[in-house]
């Protein structure tokens, strides 16, 4: 999801004392939003992208929403400090969403559930908790607006390792998107500076 970094930067000033440069952080974040498309949706026509947009419409409004909430969620642990972590509580209430999801969609899971469960657990437990521990905690400790801006980096960069792992092409979208988002990266960190 490459919204929710850009998103961090423009929740700040709500959360902080910010200078903004609303021109500078709306130009940004639109770089990066057009990045994201070009690196999703290159090679596709106008056509395919609204009958991709209106099939697949709630889970646009869920990517949205999640960036969002994360972002916000970002900012508000910053701003409690050493408060209680609630990454566990984010991670459990999304779990459940995206079961019930599952559920009320009714598709069949496409593997062996007893073969998946040691991966699954390994991912859940290992990778998706540690990554979310460490964020919080470089939160609420670092820089909110430098990690914003360098959050930009993480899709960019997982992108580019799965296409080296899994041995796949890096298309001319995924360039031309990843240049993008770096490119808004800078100028939202640029539109944000605190006092």
């Amino acid at each position: 999801n490459y919204l929710w970094p850009s998103l961090i930067l423009v929740l700040m000033p709500l959360f902080f004392p910010c200078r903004t440069r609303p021109a500078v952080l709306a130009t940004g974040v639109l770089l990066c939003v057009a990045g994201a498309g070009c690196a999703l949706l290159w090679g596709l026509s106008l056509a395919d992208i609204g009958e991709v947009a209106v099939r697949n419409w709630p889970a646009f409004v869920m990517m949205g929403a999640a960036a969002f909430l994360w972002a916000f969620y970002s900012n508000a642990a910053r701003k409690g400090g050493n408060t209680a972590n609630g990454t566990g509580w984010f991670l459990l209430a999304g779990g459940i969403c995206f079961t019930l999801l599952w559920l009320a969609g009714g598709e069949p899971l496409g593997f062996d559930a007893a073969t998946m469960l040691r991966p699954f657990l390994l991912h859940a437990l290992v990778i998706n908790a540690a990554s979310y521990l460490f964020w919080d905690m470089a939160v609420r400790r670092g820089n909110i607006g430098l990690m914003g801006a360098l959050a930009n980096f993480l899709p960019v960069g997982s992108v580019f390792f799965g296409a080296w792992y899994l041995g796949e092409p890096v298309t001319t979208g995924l360039w031309l998107g990843s240049l993008l988002v770096a490119a808004g990266a800078v100028l939202c960190r640029r539109g944000v500076a605190t006092r």
